[in-house]
């Protein structure tokens, strides 16, 4: 492990912001350890850091060298990391084509997979809440949205999102 990944695991922003003016690689994996820094930024949880590499003109934005970041902002449900990592890759449609099919990659599958899934699950939370035990007075959408709390609001949002991205894969799918 390098000192900027070790840096970048622990959340020490200004040691990292020192190690990058340096010219340290923000790109480094070995052969026995292959997690490139911003992996460790997201273990780490630290979005400053986070923030601060792939703000970084040097960084790769591969799926070689990314693809690991991408699970484990998946796994670890850091959802914001997620997104961005998505989109610089290209985006979700991109990603669903990229990896199909491809060995190598059936991890990352398996993360966006997982995403798909969790994002369904946060679309339906709000939807399923109910007044007082009486089904017939189940709230629609609009009705949510008129008296929802913030986190619904945000719920409503990433619902919205997933309708977006399975739009963008079904259209794939028809063209």
């Amino acid at each position: 492990i390098t000192p900027l990944s070790f840096a970048a695991s622990k959340g020490v922003i200004d040691i990292v912001r020192k190690l990058v003016d340096a010219e340290a690689d923000v790109n480094y994996v070995s052969e026995m350890y292959p997690y490139t820094p911003i992996v460790h930024a997201v273990y780490g949880s630290s979005y400053e850091i986070f923030k601060l590499l792939m703000g970084l003109p040097t960084l790769e934005r591969s799926l070689e060298k990314l693809s690991w970041a991408v699970i484990l902002s998946v796994r670890l449900h850091r959802e914001n990391m997620t997104k961005e990592l998505i989109r610089a890759l290209g985006g979700y449609k991109h990603l669903m084509i990229a990896t199909k099919d491809n060995e190598k990659y059936s991890m990352l599958r398996q993360a966006l997979e997982k995403l798909t899934t969790q994002m369904q699950e946060k679309c339906e939370r709000p939807l399923e809440r109910q007044k007082p035990s009486n089904p017939q007075f189940m709230q629609t959408p609009d009705e949510l949205r008129n008296e929802s709390t913030q986190s619904e609001m945000m719920a409503l949002r990433i619902c919205d999102e997933f309708v977006e991205i399975v739009m963008s894969v079904v259209t794939d799918v028809v063209e």
